[in-house]
């Protein structure tokens, strides 16, 4: 007998996946992004990654 097996995939089930298996960090996040009209040294990127830092890993994943 063959079984159908439905997951059902979330945006929050996506997001704790990202953070908690395939444990992204913000060093990985920092050195793979793209800037649109900014770049590493504008001010404002600067503070996002301070921030970023400063989040434990439920902050993170809400972030993502």
């Amino acid at each position: 007998m063959d079984y159908l097996i439905l997951i059902v995939i979330n945006k929050k089930t996506i997001k704790y996946l990202f953070i908690y298996f395939l444990i992204i960090t913000v060093e990985d996040l920092r050195e793979n992004v793209e800037y649109t009209n900014y770049t590493a040294e504008s001010k404002i990127i600067i503070w996002l990654w301070e921030l970023l830092h400063s989040y434990d890993k439920s902050k993170r994943a809400a972030f993502l």
